[in-house]
């Protein structure tokens, strides 16, 4: 669509609508904005991940509603 658009302003974008789902440190480690060893150590919980797995998916379904899947 020739947007003239930013990385980080995507990025940004995708942060914002994730809260809705996803905690603060989640989208930080999705982002590339906390190590995977620091992630893992502190904030990943084993038993969690089917619940992550399902927040996450929720939230790119709500992104690809609003831009259509047939955009890609």
């Amino acid at each position: 669509r020739h947007l003239p658009l930013r990385f980080g302003d995507v990025r940004e974008a995708h942060g914002t609508l994730m809260t809705k789902y996803l905690k603060e440190s989640e989208i930080n480690f999705l982002h590339g904005r906390v190590s995977s060893s620091i992630f893992m150590q502190h904030y990943f919980n084993p038993s969690l991940i089917g619940d992550l797995k399902e927040r996450a998916f929720k939230g790119i379904s709500e992104i690809l509603g609003k831009i259509g899947s047939n955009t890609v």
